[in-house]
């Protein structure tokens, strides 16, 4: 049987029906037409659909409304609802948003609404229980797909952002991407997550290279540098052209995170491969950093005072200038405040940046401040309580300041955890105390002596025990250190630390050449790093043979230290001259091996207390030839080489004593007084060989004293 169709006057009957039905079930008194229709208007009421059930408005949650589309119809018409589905699947997520989903939104906006009837899409988003929206259009011109996105506040009914991509018709994918990029940038500017940047510095076009990009930003801000650079590594992945990645992925390999296939040098460069297509800010940065690690220091000096005055207000900025001051400055008899005030001008600027405090809380111990260093530590491990170098410093602390026992000094999550903590603490003692060098080197065999211990593994035990060898050698104990060696050899006869503490015993004492030899020749096949390559130089210039010295620093530094290779073989032909009494010669050599501080012979990644530098030796020999030339003020200013603010130099009890000898000559007896005082303490208990020197120190303090 054949359905009837209702049309309207059947309709209009059923209405008139069921109003008189109405009417006389309630009487003909009642007049109000409100109290009879549920949207206010006289009889007969007009059928109605249930309303949606209502949502509380969410801060965080966005509603994507279909996008009006202009064009062929087979061509884009499909993108009204579909952007709905491609960007609430790019944004879900990002920076906190949580997209609506499409079926809810188009259950409230079956129309796409015009850009400009703003009122009625914020009630839908709204409906939808979203505090922000995105409108859209998309048109189709030819081959050519042209796509207009608008962020808006659907509470404020306020414009947040506006992006416009343009791309092929065929392979829209593209440009939906730049479009969600574009509205990510303005959910950064309305809520930032990884500090205040301008949107441009989000300098990618893959949506998900950003997200991995801010998943890093939180992770590293919570002190997770590990899972922080897999994620930039992800990041760099999609977009090997996103300099900001590159940045934050050399930020926290130089804090600790592990990367097989990267070098902290080749993460720079490949960033700077990209230079022209960066936004300013980056490329300053990159640039800056590039000049920071080949050590070149009037320039690193430059650029930092550069990056100060273009960005007063910005806290990475900030970093970059306060690495330049304290890896650099502090060489060049720059005053640790200097440093000082630009890490501290980054922490307030952004609290949440981890970088900042490091050295921000070295130098205020090193200062004896240690009420705003122990204020900054507090400060950080509220913000980061996982990240392994605040820890470190607060181990560091605790045992240098309280004389607390290391093992009770914090609370590991790991054994690896422990491990990372104590092996940093080490580096953190030694460059806090800089300013007491007896009490850092104790402080960083009492955190040493932890990690010698059984319950460690077999290598890392020997590295423990190579460094507490290299602390002995620092304090003149050679017998000592002779006898941890012993055991050290028989743990972990290759292993890095025992090459390392073999070949500079050698080269330190004198003492066991051929071991020192055959260690200096393994080293290359085990460290990589300026530091192994240098110190096999070293050896090789030491036993004359200044070819082979040669051609190990041409072999390994040329490519990625632009410049290190001559000043450093420079530097050894000076300690080769001095050795035949050529003055004149050595001068000219030392000055010129001084003249560049590559920042991976300096300063190792890693956290490796002890630097495997000439640097020291360079420095000791060039004031003492400088001092005998009458220049004291040349030879005093050297000796800023022999700094623990970079890591351990085993020579820093010559640079005391010699530095004490130089201020009484100058007549400068409060700075004679204390580096005599730094030289006895360092060497109290040094083998009596070396106490001779040591009588001398305490007989030149007491004509001082009086």
């Amino acid at each position: 049987m054949r359905r009837r169709t209702v049309g309207s006057s059947d309709h209009r009957t059923v209405r008139r029906l069921l109003g008189t039905v109405v009417l006389l079930s309630i009487g003909p008194t009642v007049r109000s037409a409100a109290a009879q229709c549920p949207d206010g208007a006289p009889p007969p009421c007009a059928a109605t659909s249930a309303a949606p059930a209502r949502i509380p408005i969410d801060s965080n949650a966005l509603a994507v409304l279909p996008f009006r589309t202009t064009g062929p119809t087979n061509d884009v018409a499909w993108l009204s609802e579909g952007m709905v589905d491609l960007l609430s699947v790019s944004l879900d997520g990002f920076a906190g948003w949580r997209t609506v989903h499409p079926r809810t939104v188009l259950a409230r906006a079956t129309a796409a609404p015009a850009l400009g009837d703003i009122a009625t899409a914020a009630r839908a988003a709204r409906s939808a229980g979203a505090a922000t929206m995105v409108l859209g259009s998309a048109v189709a011109v030819g081959p050519q797909l042209r796509l207009h996105a608008e962020l808006y506040d659907a509470v404020a009914l306020r414009r947040i952002a506006g992006v416009d991509a343009t791309g092929a018709l065929a392979l829209p994918g593209p440009v939906v991407d730049s479009v969600a990029v574009g509205l990510a940038r303005g959910r950064l500017q309305q809520r930032p997550v990884a500090g205040h940047r301008p949107s441009n510095e989000y300098a990618t076009t893959s949506p998900q290279a950003l997200r991995a990009y801010l998943s890093a930003e939180q992770l590293a801000r919570r002190g997770l540098l590990q899972p922080a650079a897999d994620s930039l590594l992800r990041a760099i992945a999609l977009d090997s052209t996103f300099g900001l990645a590159y940045y934050r992925l050399w930020v926290v390999t130089t804090f600790g995170a592990s990367l097989p296939r990267w070098t902290t040098t080749s993460i720079i460069q490949e960033g700077l491969r990209h230079a022209a297509s960066l936004p300013q800010r980056q490329r300053d940065l990159l640039t800056a950093m590039e000049t920071q690690y080949r050590g070149l220091i009037t320039e690193a000096l430059r650029q930092a005072d550069e990056l100060r005055r273009r960005y007063p207000d910005d806290a990475e900025a900030a970093y970059v200038e306060g690495e330049a001051y304290y890896h650099l400055g502090l060489f060049a008899g720059e005053p640790r405040e200097r440093a000082i005030a630009a890490f501290e001008r980054g922490i307030r600027l952004d609290p949440d940046l981890p970088e900042n405090y490091n050295h921000a809380i070295e130098l205020r111990t090193a200062d004896g401040d240690t009420a705003a260093a122990w204020a900054l530590l507090r400060q950080l491990m509220e913000r980061s309580p996982s990240f392994v170098v605040g820890r470190a410093l607060e181990v560091a602390l605790r045992v240098g300041l309280r004389g607390e026992d290391p093992g009770s000094a914090f609370s590991p999550l790991s054994t690896v955890d422990t491990i990372a903590v104590l092996r940093r603490a080490q580096l953190e003692a030694v460059r806090a105390f800089d300013a007491a060098p007896a009490l850092a080197i104790s402080v960083a065999d009492t955190i040493a002596a932890v990690l010698a211990s059984p319950e460690f593994p077999r290598s890392e035990r020997a590295d423990a025990l190579a460094r507490r060898a290299m602390y002995r050698l620092a304090v003149g104990r050679y017998h000592a250190a002779d006898s941890l060696l012993a055991s050290v050899v028989e743990l972990d006869p290759t292993g890095f630390g025992t090459l390392h503490a073999l070949a500079a015993r050698s080269l330190l004492t004198g003492s066991h050449q051929a071991e020192g030899r055959s260690a200096a020749a393994q080293l290359i096949s085990v460290d990589s790093s300026l530091g192994g390559t240098v110190a096999a130089a070293w050896r090789a210039a030491m036993d004359g043979d200044t070819a082979a010295a040669l051609a190990l620093l041409r072999g390994q530094t040329a490519p990625q230290w632009p410049g290190a290779t001559d000043a450093i073989y420079s530097g050894l032909r000076g300690l080769i001259a001095l050795t035949r009494g050529d003055t004149a010669t050595a001068r000219a050599g030392l000055r010129l091996g001084l003249s560049l501080a590559p920042y991976e012979l300096l300063t190792l990644s890693g956290g490796r207390p002890i630097r495997p530098s000439a640097h020291g030796r360079f420095a000791i020999a060039l004031a003492r030839l400088e001092r005998a030339a009458g220049d004291l003020g040349s030879a005093l200013q050297v000796l800023y080489f022999t700094s623990f603010a970079t890591g351990l130099v085993l020579e820093r009890a010559d640079a005391e004593e010699l530095r004490g000898q130089i201020a009484a000559q100058r007549g400068d007896t409060v700075g004679a007084i204390r580096a005599y005082r730094n030289f006895i303490a360092l060497w109290k208990d040094a083998d009596p060989e070396l106490q001779a020197r040591v009588a001398a120190a305490r007989a030149a303090l007491a004509r001082l004293a009086h």
